[in-house]
């Protein structure tokens, strides 16, 4: 399944979700892309090979026809959206709670903590963790991310 990074537009996020990638023993099992790529590929089958799959992209198009679009409802199985988009987490709850698809808004401090300090960011990301079993790196002393 999908989770969903979302900021105002795009850069953010993608590199919100190459941190959480990074904080995780199986690293190399998680894919991170554009929503729109992700969502292409995973129709066409070619991410298989992955536990889970970050996907990143904007909150400024919290429509009906985006959610549509991407195959939320289908596919994303947690919302994590950065501080920029946090004023439309009303309108991600409208849709995304029927179908009973957690959406969490990061406070500013949150981020910080993550684009900081990787070892605080097994704080942010510990309802992730558990949601999927995953087991965070021990030592991320020498865990760097690249922006992009």
């Amino acid at each position: 399944m999908i989770v969903y990074f979302c900021c105002a537009g795009g850069p953010t996020s993608m590199f919100f979700a190459n941190c959480a990638k990074k904080i995780f023993k199986n690293e190399d099992k998680i894919y991170v892309d554009n929503i729109r790529k992700v969502v292409s590929k995973y129709e066409a089958g070619e991410l298989r090979e992955y536990d889970l799959i970050f996907a990143q992209g904007t909150g400024f198009t919290a429509t009906k026809t985006f959610f549509e679009e991407n195959h939320f409802k289908e596919y994303v199985d947690m919302v994590y959206l950065l501080p920029q988009v946090t004023f439309n987490l009303p309108k991600f709850k409208e849709f995304l709670d029927p179908y009973n698809i957690p959406c969490r808004a990061l406070t500013v401090e949150e981020c910080a903590d993550v684009f900081k300090d990787l070892k605080k960011a097994k704080r942010v990301f510990g309802d992730l963790a558990e949601r999927y079993n995953l087991e965070f790196k021990e030592d991320l002393s020498n865990t760097k991310v690249k922006f992009g």
